[in-house]
C-alpha cells in the first residue's frame, strides 16, 4: 500500500519521474522492483499465487527457527475471474496450504488491473501490517521485551506487564489504505480479540476508493460466518486539508481508537500532513497509532523521531512537543516469493524486506502497559537503525 503520491503540480521531480517510469514497466508488462519488492503482477489468466511469512528480526533467543515465524499471507489472483482474496494465518501452518482452514483469516480486496493507480498495490509494509495486527487483536501476550533485554538485562528484574491490541468495541481508522488489507483484516475479527465498533478505509486516490465500495462483501472469516460483522466504509480522505493540531478539535469531531497506516511514510514532505491527519482523528486518550514501513526508509525512522522527540511545524513557524505516551519501533523482517502460477512445480525464491512498526499508545492508554504485537517483538535500539542501511 502506498502513501498518496504528490499532486502532479507539485515541485517534485523525483517523484514525477518514478510514477511514471513504474507506470511504463507496468504496461509493458515488465516487472517493478521497490528495494527488492516485486510489484508487478504477471499478465496471465491462470491463477497467479505469492505467498509471505512474517518473521522475528533476531533469532538468535530461540532454538526451534519455525518459533520466529509470526505468520504468514497467500494472495491468489485471479485475471479471468477479476478476483483478489488474501488468506492470512498466525504460525507458519498454513503459507503452503491451498485452502483456508478453521484458524485462516480471508480476505476479499478490490480487483485492480495492472494499468490502475499505484496505489491498487499491496505492498510489503501492507501484508506485514495485516499480519501484526491479525497476531495481536488475537491472542494476549505477556512477554519481555527482547530488544531492551539485550541493552540491559539485571538478574532478577521482574518481568514487565504487556497487553494486547484490544479491538473489541473499536473504532479504526487506516489512513493511505489502498487495497485496505489490514483495515479489512480487523473488520474479520470476531474472535478472541472481539469485534470493531467500525472500520473506515481511507485514500486520497478517487479510482481506488471507487473500487473499494464497490465491494457488498468486505471480509469473511470461517469462525465469525455466525457473528454480525464490523462496520466496514471506504472515504477519500486528502492529508492535507486536516487543520494542525494546534487548533484542537471540535465537539462533534471524529475520532479513533486505533489508527493504521502500511507505507505511508514515503516522502519527507509528506510527513507533516501525514502527522496533521494522524492527529486530528486520533482520540485524546486511550488510543493506539501504528504505522509500519520498510526499516531501510530513512523518512520512516524521520516520521519516528518527529512523534517520539517532537520537530519543527512549518504550517505553524513553531516547534511540536512530542506526542504524549509512549512511541517505539518495532523490527521484523518479511519474507515474500514472486508471483507464480499455481499449477508451477518450481520452487519460488524468496526475498526480504525489512520491516518498522512506528507503535505509538497515548500515555493514558492501558494504565501505562505496552502493547505487544507478537510473542517476538523486538524493539529496536539506537544501534539497530545505525546499522540499517537506508535509502530515501
Amino acid at each position: 500500500m502506498m502513501p498518496r503520491r504528490p499532486r502532479l503540480s507539485e515541485p517534485c521531480a523525483a517523484g514525477f519521474i518514478h510514477h511514471h517510469l513504474c507506470l511504463l514497466l507496468l504496461v509493458v508488462g515488465l516487472p517493478v522492483f521497490d528495494d527488492a519488492w516485486t510489484t508487478a503482477i504477471p499478465f496471465a489468466t491462470a491463477l497467479q499465487i505469492r505467498t509471505s511469512r512474517l518473521t522475528a528480526w533476531k533469532t538468535h533467543k530461540q532454538q526451534d527457527d519455525d518459533k520466529a515465524v509470526i505468520g504468514w499471507a497467500r494472495e491468489e489472483r485471479d485475471e479471468e475471474q477479476q478476483s483478489y482474496q488474501v488468506q492470512l494465518g498466525l504460525g507458519d501452518d498454513g503459507v503452503s496450504a491451498s485452502t483456508a482452514t478453521s484458524t485462516t483469516t480471508t480476505v476479499m480486496l478490490p480487483f485492480m488491473t495492472n494499468q490502475d493507480p499505484l496505489g491498487a498495490t499491496l505492498w510489503s509494509s501492507g501484508l506485514a501490517l495485516s499480519i501484526l495486527v491479525l497476531s495481536s487483536s488475537s491472542i494476549k501476550l505477556s512477554f519481555r521485551d527482547q530488544g531492551e533485554e539485550d541493552e540491559e538485562e539485571e538478574e532478577g528484574e521482574e518481568e514487565e506487564a504487556f497487553t494486547h491490541l484490544n479491538i473489541d468495541d473499536k473504532s479504526i481508522l487506516e489512513i493511505g489504505a489502498g487495497l485496505g488489507l489490514p483495515g479489512r483484516t480487523l473488520a474479520a475479527q470476531q474472535q478472541q480479540g472481539g469485534t470493531p465498533r467500525k472500520v473506515v478505509l481511507t485514500d486520497n486516490d478517487e479510482a481506488v476508493i471507487a473500487a473499494s465500495q464497490t465491494l457488498d462483501v468486505f471480509t469473511t472469516s470461517a469462525a465469525a460466518e455466525a457473528n454480525k460483522p464490523a462496520t466496514l466504509e471506504s472515504r477519500q480522505l486528502e492529508w492535507r486539508d486536516c487543520p494542525p493540531n494546534t487548533e484542537g478539535k471540535a465537539l462533534d469531531q471524529e475520532v479513533f481508537d486505533i489508527i493504521l497506516g502500511a507505507d505511508v511514510a514515503y516522502y519527507f514532505f509528506l510527513l507533516r500532513p501525514l502527522m496533521d491527519a494522524v492527529q486530528h482523528y486520533m482520540a485524546y486518550s486511550d488510543a493506539t497509532c501504528l504505522i509500519v514501513g520498510q526499516a531501510n526508509r530513512e523518512s520512516q525512522w524521520d516520521l519516528y523521531h518527529n512523534i517520539k522527540q517532537g520537530c519543527y511545524n512549518p504550517r505553524t513557524d513553531l516547534h511540536d512537543a512530542p506526542w504524549p505516551g509512549q512511541t517505539s519501533v518495532l523490527l521484523y523482517n518479511l519474507y515474500s516469493t514472486e508471483w507464480v502460477e499455481e499449477s508451477s512445480a518450481a520452487p519460488a525464491t524468496m526475498t526480504s524486506v525489512p520491516i518498522a512498526a512506528i507503535l505509538h499508545q497515548n500515555a493514558m492508554h492501558n494504565d501505562g502497559k505496552r502493547i505487544r504485537l507478537t510473542p517476538c517483538d523486538y524493539v529496536a535500539t539506537k544501534q539497530d537503525e545505525d546499522a540499517i542501511d537506508k535509502s530515501f
